[in-house]
């Protein structure tokens, strides 16, 4: 016990010499460093706070908001989604047998059955797109038909039926 205490007198009788010399010049050294490296890291976040403007490529409502104010980001990660309901599409699983029906540009009409407001309108679209891989499992091809949707009644995510224009 007494070795014990009269090494913790040594450490602290050295630490109380250290203190009174102040500090070296190494140590000086290193927290001027720290210092300048504070200060770059605080210019460079304020540097991104201003710049930090995030645009959209299209005009619409934001509908999924995946981030806050003053929240780091990863790049590659969705921030937030985007729609425009007045450029709406259809994605369909086209049997074979159909396809020369729908080629790309063809005119056709769309109902959206499941909603009763809607159920009786019959919109106009056209195809925009035919996958050239033919799903090999059910024997279909991905279209997408765009809809005209100048009201904004046709709400993201309905089911809807494509048809020939007769």
């Amino acid at each position: 016990m007494l070795n014990d205490a009269q090494y913790k007198y040594i450490a602290a009788q050295q630490n109380l010499e250290t203190l009174q010399k102040g500090p070296t010049q190494n140590e000086i050294n290193e927290a001027k460093a720290a210092v300048n490296q504070a200060q770059d890291n605080k210019e460079a976040v304020e540097n991104q706070l201003k710049t930090g403007v995030v645009t959209a490529p299209i005009s619409g409502t934001i509908t999924a908001l995946n981030t806050s104010v003053g929240a780091t980001t990863v790049a590659g990660v969705p921030m937030v989604t985007v729609t425009n309901e007045g450029n709406l599409y259809v994605s369909a699983n086209l049997p074979l047998e159909y396809l020369a029906d729908f080629p790309q540009g063809k005119s056709v009409n769309i109902n959206i059955p499941d909603v009763p407001a809607l159920s009786n309108k019959i919109f106009t679209g056209k195809v925009t797109y035919v996958d050239s891989v033919l799903n090999q499992k059910n024997d279909e091809v991905l279209v997408k038909v765009s809809i005209d949707n100048p009201d904004n009644s046709i709400i993201i995510g309905m089911f809807a039926e494509i048809a020939l224009k007769k």
